[in-house]
């Protein structure tokens, strides 16, 4: 009994494990498309205060698709 039991709590963290890396994967291209729409708004003489509103919006939404979609081919089991 001892050893299923053990079994099944391996495999209970390897499948945590996994999952912490999928949200690490995704939270990790959501900053790399944070900062790639960042460097393109502040190219030249403006700097971040400078952005408008829709250029933050743009950027948002950039971020969450990039996250959702990150985790959603990470998570194509």
């Amino acid at each position: 009994m001892e050893f299923k039991a053990r079994e099944t709590f391996d495999s209970a963290v390897a499948a945590v494990d996994t999952g912490i890396k999928k949200v690490w994967k995704a939270v990790f291209g959501g900053l790399v498309a944070l900062l790639q729409g960042l460097i393109l708004v502040t190219v030249g003489d403006t700097g971040i205060s400078g952005i408008t509103t829709n250029q933050w919006l743009v950027i948002a939404l950039s971020v969450l698709f990039v996250v959702g979609a990150v985790y959603g081919l990470t998570s194509k089991d």
